[in-house]
């Protein structure tokens, strides 16, 4: 048995223990995804070369080539580590989550370059097919269709539009209600430019970590507001990510109707976000259906605001 096959059966053996290993620890598609995408096809190649090995493979002139492309994937893996250790914090910015995601994405690339150059000296078809399923995932999210996310609430409350317009148009009353909510600058009405500052439960994209922050922080700026009826915000630095409350006359009282729109980044599409999509969106709408509902309890709670 050559050191070659034998180097292949390690692998082959090494790569299922270990994503077996990573499924029971963490087992959301995200993990699932993240073997697919790395390991599947050099899996196969490992097993095909330990079973039925082919000649040697001879490096001899691209050692060196090697060797910087390698340095360059550690060089790539340790700036992702770098970002994820960054979060290891109370409190994060949103910024600074995107920001390891697009790591994290050029990590996984990284990883996949590096077993699929392994792959080509033992089975350089398999290699080949190998970048070839990468180039067409890395393809598919490029689309925003596929990466479009929308949540909404609704209620009904005994009281005018125009008694619930001025509640909410305040933000002195944002704690009363809202949870998330952390500060408005400038304080009291809002106003087109108003800049909010609130804060979300960060979601581990990987196994749980206990040093992971929490939360994380979320600037957002109103872009409209039309009087007694409705205001808009957006994302700072991401336009397309947008909300909106409207509250419109019912002949019990009135509806006020909260939602958001936006896309997932591309990174975190590319890194099988979007196939946690039902639980993260569940979770988002659950936290803007209980501001809701908790404004309705103010509302109804005494005859009037």
């Amino acid at each position: 048995m050559s050191d070659w096959q034998i180097f292949a059966a390690a692998l082959a053996v090494m790569i299922p223990v270990v994503a077996a290993v990573r499924l029971a620890r963490w087992p959301r598609w995200t993990t699932a995804i993240l073997f697919a995408q790395v390991a599947a096809i050099p899996e196969l190649a490992f097993v095909t070369f330990a079973l039925a090995p082919g000649p040697p493979p001879e490096i001899g002139d691209l050692a060196i080539a090697a060797a910087v492309f390698y340095g360059v994937v550690f060089v790539v893996l340790g700036w992702s580590l770098y970002e994820r250790r960054k979060l290891n914090r109370p409190e994060v910015t949103l910024a600074m989550i995107e920001r390891q995601h697009v790591a994290a994405l050029l990590g996984r690339i990284a990883i996949v370059l590096a077993l699929s150059a392994i792959t080509f000296f033992v089975e350089p078809l398999l290699a080949i097919v190998n970048l070839a399923a990468n180039a067409v995932w890395m393809a598919v999210w490029i689309p925003s269709r596929w990466r479009r996310v929308h949540v909404e609430g609704a209620v009904d409350i005994a009281a005018s539009p125009q008694d619930i317009f001025a509640f909410i148009c305040d933000t002195g009353n944002w704690p009363k209600y809202r949870e998330d909510f952390v500060s408005a600058e400038p304080p009291g009405q809002l106003r087109v430019g108003t800049e909010i500052v609130t804060r979300v439960p960060v979601v581990p994209m990987s196994h749980p970590n206990p040093k992971l922050a929490k939360f994380a922080e979320v600037r957002s700026v109103v872009t409209s507001v039309v009087p007694n009826r409705s205001f808009g915000t957006a994302l700072v630095g991401r336009p397309r990510e947008r909300g909106a409350s409207e509250v419109s006359a019912t002949p019990a009282g009135s509806r006020l109707i909260t939602e958001a729109t936006g896309v997932f980044l591309y990174s975190q599409a590319a890194l099988g976000m979007t196939f946690e999509a039902r639980t993260l969106l569940m979770t988002r709408e659950a936290r803007l259906r209980a501001n809701i509902a908790r404004l309705k309890q103010l509302f109804e709670a005494t005859p009037s605001k």
